[in-house]
């Protein structure tokens, strides 16, 4: 009866532990509507600040920085993206890769492995390490609703890179906030006017000057 009894309290007890264990994120795509404000470091760049904001509905995403001459919208669906740039009421449709690119992603093959939890920006998160021969090794803290709250890495050229939250909301998104403006003129557009045949930009160049 003793030899039964324990074997039973240590089933019992196995039970929390394979319940705590989680599924690596397979993506950094948030499950709800989402706002971050992120500060940024990295080797050879001065520090910023950037606010990544998730519209999960329509697919889209926009991130705010003074690093860029305008605000950027990934239509993530339609694999296209853009730079606003408000000050010249002008917007420039970006290499359709940027879409992919620009927001927090996970390097496809990317191995993940648990180590440990931590409390970013008021939100609880999971640590995963992370090794790849493109982008390089270093840890990411997300939440269970795949939001990264922290990256920290080293690239293959050497250089050292943080993301870390500051603020996190969680609140549904305006949508009118992840559409190109009413009467924006399409800058790749007004380069090509008046150039002689096969002599226009080609897409991705002649980008915007820094409006600030």
């Amino acid at each position: 009866m003793k030899h039964t009894i324990a074997a039973l309290t240590l089933s019992l007890l196995a039970v929390p532990a394979l319940a705590q264990a989680k599924e690596a994120p397979t993506s950094l795509t948030p499950s709800t509507d989402a706002a971050v404000t992120y500060a940024v470091q990295a080797t050879g760049q001065p520090s910023g600040t950037m606010i990544i904001a998730w519209n999960v509905g329509a697919g889209k995403v926009r991130i705010d920085s003074a690093m860029f001459p305008g605000w950027l919208l990934l239509e993530q669906r339609d694999q296209r993206a853009f730079m606003v740039v408000e000050e010249q009421r002008a917007y420039m449709p970006l290499p359709a890769e940027a879409a992919a690119k620009a927001a927090p992603r996970l390097p496809a093959g990317v191995q993940l492995t648990e180590a440990g939890t931590d409390t970013v920006a008021s939100q609880p998160c999971t640590i995963w390490k992370f090794a790849s021969q493109q982008e390089g090794e270093g840890t990411v803290c997300v939440t269970d609703g795949s939001l990264m709250l922290r990256l920290e890495a080293r690239t293959p050229a050497g250089q050292q890179v943080r993301i870390e939250a500051q603020t996190v909301s969680t609140s549904a998104q305006d949508t009118a906030r992840f559409t190109l403006p009413a009467g924006y003129r399409n800058m790749q557009q007004a380069q090509g006017q008046g150039q002689p045949q096969g002599q226009g930009q080609p897409q991705g160049q002649g980008q915007p000057r820094p409006a600030r």
